[in-house]
């Protein structure tokens, strides 16, 4: 800014410095200034500019408060002159008691050596906004900044080594490019309606980014956070970020929230904890202790992968999980689980390692479309009751492929090759339709009476295609390739 500002008032001083434009009476005679006079114009310019714009040194503050080693009292900008290190004893290395202040700590470092009692690196007063502090390092002290003004700015900065927190800011605030790490608490705190963008955080004892609501976080990475990675407040959005072997969670975000394009990996609890009525889209969890994904009740996941958690997915009550993957969850838990009044679609569950759970177990009054659960080492599907499964795929699972309740109905599923039991039901009360039952040990399996099946076709299952108990209402059974069919019978059911 201070060259182009020298640019143009030598441009403009130059044009007007030139006199008439008026050829002079006689012959050609020289018009251009001499050396002197543009060194003169060039002398003049440069002091209109430091005009504009002065820079203090904060080395020249020092002392003038007995609490501070440099206080700021008037509004301008200031500078480090050199990297500092002091084994001070007062409580604040920078005590900035303006508004409308710029630091720049010039590609410097501002660091305590010794600190005893709480003290702080730089501390903005309360009463003060409209600071910035950028371009530099600052180490040590208890905070490493603890700002109560409002409007502050904090850009290229490395905060490091506080014996507490990195950055602590009480208010909305705006972050970019800055790293903290290796301090004793978390790396960055900030108020309600902060912006984090660029920025990382790593080895810190505490939260890696720690925010209040209403805030963006935005391309961040956090690594080896004692805590959580990322811990928001509710009305936030977390975009394009990465966190890294959390102690906690990977990622924990309050209700009514946004989730996009973020990994959670190598978390001791769960990858991504999320509140409720939140959105996550595109996002993977891999390799959490406990859960990728734990949703609260009615948010949406879309897009999602789970690979290598203790369980995949969780999603409590009215949840809806559309176009999600999960893959090889541990031996503890489901692969997935929704609560009651969710809705699961186009979504894949495979190869669970879990000997109790299932590859996808979901509550009552549920609905399952186009879902493939396969490979999963214990039971595929088992579902609640008044639940609908339609166009689902479950095949090659440990133990019986569907496991359900009664008063619920299972329409156009193909259900094969599962290690137990196809289809089976101790309730009453649900309709089995159109389904395709393959090769599993024991077909549809229905030991409860008041049940309703038609249309299946079950086939090539080791013991029996049908196992059917008491009373039901049923198609009937025809044995294809030994007759021809007879006609008009739209509710026959068949094996082969």
């Amino acid at each position: 800014m201070k060259r182009i500002l020298f640019f143009i008032l030598i441009v403009v001083r130059m044009a007007f410095a030139q006199g008439s434009l008026t050829p002079p009476m006689g012959g050609p005679a020289p018009s251009m200034k001499s050396l002197s006079e543009l060194n003169s114009d060039l002398v003049f310019v440069s002091n209109q500019v430091d005009q504009l714009e002065v820079r203090v040194d904060l080395q020249t503050l020092r002392n003038k408060d007995p609490d501070a080693l440099f206080t700021i009292t008037q509004p301008g900008s200031y500078y480090l002159g050199a990297s500092v290190a002091y084994q001070s004893t007062n409580q604040y290395l920078v005590k900035v008691l303006a508004s409308n202040v710029h630091i720049d700590l010039n590609g410097h470092y501002l660091a305590r050596i010794f600190s005893q009692g709480t003290t702080y690196g730089i501390f903005i007063d309360s009463t003060r906004s409209g600071v910035c502090i950028e371009n530099g390092s600052i180490r040590g002290s208890t905070f490493g900044v603890w700002n109560e003004g409002g409007q502050p700015t904090f850009t290229h900065l490395v905060v490091e080594s506080a014996q507490a927190t990195g950055v602590v800011s009480k208010v909305s605030s705006l972050v970019s490019f800055c790293i903290f790490r290796n301090n004793s608490g978390s790396g960055l705190v900030v108020g309600d309606n902060s912006l984090v963008q660029n920025s990382l955080s790593i080895h810190n004892a505490g939260n890696g980014i720690e925010t209040g609501s209403g805030c963006v976080v935005t391309h961040c990475i956090v690594s080896d956070n004692t805590q959580d990675g990322i811990h928001l407040g509710d009305a936030s959005i977390v975009a394009i970020c990465k966190s890294n072997q959390s102690g906690e969670e990977g990622v924990e975000i309050a209700g009514l929230s946004i989730i996009s394009d973020t990994v959670a990996t190598g978390s001791s609890e769960n990858g991504l904890q999320i509140g409720s009525g939140s959105i996550v889209g595109r996002s993977l969890a891999s390799q959490n202790t406990l859960i990728g994904f734990w949703a609260g009740q009615g948010c949406l996941l879309h897009d999602c992968m789970a690979d290598r958690n203790g369980g995949g997915i969780r999603c409590d009550e009215s949840g809806n999980l559309a176009s999600c993957v999960v893959l090889h969850s541990g031996a503890g838990a489901n692969a997935v689980t929704i609560g009651s009044g969710s809705l699961v679609r186009d979504s894949v569950s495979s190869y669970s390692a879990s000997t109790m759970g299932s590859g996808l177990y979901a509550g009552y009054a549920s609905l399952l479309l186009r879902n493939k659960i396969e490979k999963n080492k214990n039971r595929g599907l088992y579902i609640g009751s008044l639940s609908f499964v339609k166009d689902c795929e479950v095949s090659g699972n440990g133990s019986n492929g569907i496991d359900f309740f009664g008063k619920s109905y299972f329409l156009n599923n193909q259900v094969q090759e599962n290690i137990a039991l196809g289809f089976k039901t101790t309730v009453s009360d649900s309709r089995i339709e159109k389904n395709q039952v393959l090769n599993n040990n024991d077909g549809i399996v229905v030991t409860h009476e008041g049940n309703f099946l038609v249309k299946n076709s079950s086939s090539g299952n080791t013991n029996s295609n049908y196992s059917i108990t008491g009373t039901q209402t049923i198609g009937t059974i025809y044995k294809t390739g030994s007759f021809v069919l007879p006609p008009l019978n739209p509710w026959a059911n068949f094996e082969q």
